[in-house]
């Protein structure tokens, strides 16, 4: 570990600070429905530089460190396992072959849509979408991107208010402002009593099988495709069996400044003996993989000891890394 102290050059010691992070830049997206969140991926810049005006800041503990954290989830499927990465919703785009040259690109592309939810009548239930568009295929936003999907994505729980992304072939782009009607489109409010705004009904009444429509919403940056692909290496390093049984766990931990003040709580995923159970909200002992901000697909980490459980206010870990 280093640390920042008032005596560290100013501009020296940044490229040090996200080397440490293993990441290349510095970047905060978000976006709606189709949100890719990146605060676990990338140091947000002002807490950063105030974290150097401060005096001082702990750093990302490396692979092989011996840390403290508290168990953030217990992924028991490949499905919930995705849906706690930063970068999630990419995951089904990599799964069918896209890559960071294509974004690179400008040609993975997310979108969104929603259908009727079975059994809750007047619910909608929304869905985020990733397709590969041709090269030199230009969409303009608010179009309606007609894709085609093999089998049915739509059957998975929903998991923490999201259901599961999914990703289908491109097969034609209809220009923005196409009127959607009963067919077409589908209500959706974002809570009860609210006025309901159209959203593009992902199946279309009387479409052809395997026929999906979304609305387009940006396009995914060639970095984001990077970090996904990281993710997805460290999520193949375990075992649907591992899953299963519960021994794969997703922790983090405090990371403090000089004057004791948190300011960044990095996540890991780790491996946990087979007879230790880990819950969420327990405290346990680990050998450190790389954190889940990295570039790096690896290595995972390894959970050596449980030692207790501790509250969590406000959704936040109390534990420090290295107390």
């Amino acid at each position: 570990m280093w640390m920042l102290t008032p005596k560290t050059p100013f501009l020296a010691a940044i490229p040090r600070l996200i080397a440490s992070q293993g990441i290349d830049g510095l970047a905060v997206v978000s976006g709606g429905m189709a949100q890719v969140p990146a605060k676990r991926r990338a140091l947000p810049l002002a807490t950063c530089m105030a974290a150097l005006l401060l005096g001082g800041c702990q750093t990302t503990p490396p692979p092989g460190s011996d840390i403290r954290a508290q168990v953030f989830a217990v992924p028991l499927t490949r499905v919930a396992l995705d849906h706690g990465a930063g970068y999630g919703n990419l995951h089904a785009a990599l799964r069918a072959g896209a890559t960071a040259a294509d974004a690179a690109a400008k040609r993975v592309v997310l979108g969104s849509c929603g259908l009727p939810a079975p059994a809750s009548p007047g619910e909608t239930r929304l869905y985020t979408v990733t397709t590969v568009l041709p090269a030199g295929t230009q969409v303009a936003p608010g179009a309606l991107l007609q894709l085609q999907l093999d089998g049915d994505p739509f059957s998975g729980p929903r998991l923490d208010g999201r259901f599961p992304p999914v990703h289908g072939r491109f097969v034609a782009i209809l220009p923005a402002g196409t009127a959607l009607d009963e067919s077409t489109g589908i209500a959706w409010r974002l809570r009860p009593g609210d006025a309901p705004t159209m959203q593009v009904r992902c199946r279309p009444a009387g479409g052809a099988p395997g026929l999906l429509q979304a609305a387009y919403f940006r396009t995914v940056r060639d970095d984001e495709m990077h970090f996904a692909a990281a993710e997805a290496a460290r999520h193949a390093q375990f075992s649907d069996a591992e899953l299963a049984a519960g021994t794969v766990v997703r922790v983090g931990c405090q990371l403090k400044m000089a004057d004791g003040a948190q300011w960044h709580t990095p996540e890991f995923l780790a491996r946990a003996p087979a007879g230790l159970k880990p819950q969420v909200g327990d405290i346990v002992r680990l050998r450190a993989g790389v954190d889940e901000g990295s570039r790096l697909g690896g290595p995972v980490g390894q959970v050596t000891a449980r030692e207790g459980a501790a509250p969590t206010p406000g959704g936040r870990t109390v534990v420090g890394c290295r107390s």
